[in-house]
């Protein structure tokens, strides 16, 4: 009769020790402990120096062609910084080839985002536009090009 109960007495030291480390084991994360996410701004009036990575035709350029740039210096902002070679995405909002005498060839461009540690953050830039003086766009006959490499200053607007 003795052998009978020190058996359940050996169960029972056996299994509670478990039962004890099962309720040590650390909690799952709570809400607070996850990375918080921030909103970052580029503030109008904001000056971007950027290349453009491949070059832009009007005579094969269509419109809503994406339009890639990226950074050519780092842009220092309240609270953060864009990192030399950020990548800045863009839209042809107009390709039109030249006509002769009668219409002259233009290309115009809208960017729209900053690429930033894998982060798009929206932009909207005052467009460039072959026609500017301020443009890189070279004239070749009916065509006009802005040449991979090209450097620009955008400016944001929103």
């Amino acid at each position: 009769m003795k052998s009978a109960s020190w058996i359940v007495l050996a169960v029972l030291t056996t299994v509670a020790p478990t039962l004890s480390i099962a309720q040590a084991s650390p909690a799952p994360l709570r809400e607070t402990q996850r990375k918080r996410r921030v909103r970052l701004n580029i503030p109008a009036g904001t000056r971007l120096p950027v290349e453009i990575e491949a070059t832009i035709s009007s005579r094969t350029t269509k419109e809503r062609t994406a339009v890639f740039a990226h950074l050519t210096e780092s842009v220092a902002l309240e609270g953060f910084k864009l990192d030399r070679g950020a990548e800045v995405r863009g839209l042809v909002t107009q390709s039109t080839p030249g006509q002769g005498n009668t219409q002259a060839p233009r290309l115009v461009i809208q960017f729209d985002a900053v690429m930033e540690s894998g982060e798009k953050l929206s932009i909207e830039t005052e467009p460039v536009d072959s026609l500017s003086k301020r443009s890189p766009a070279v004239r070749k006959g009916d065509q006009v090009e802005i040449p991979r490499g090209a450097k620009l200053i955008l400016i944001v607007t929103k």
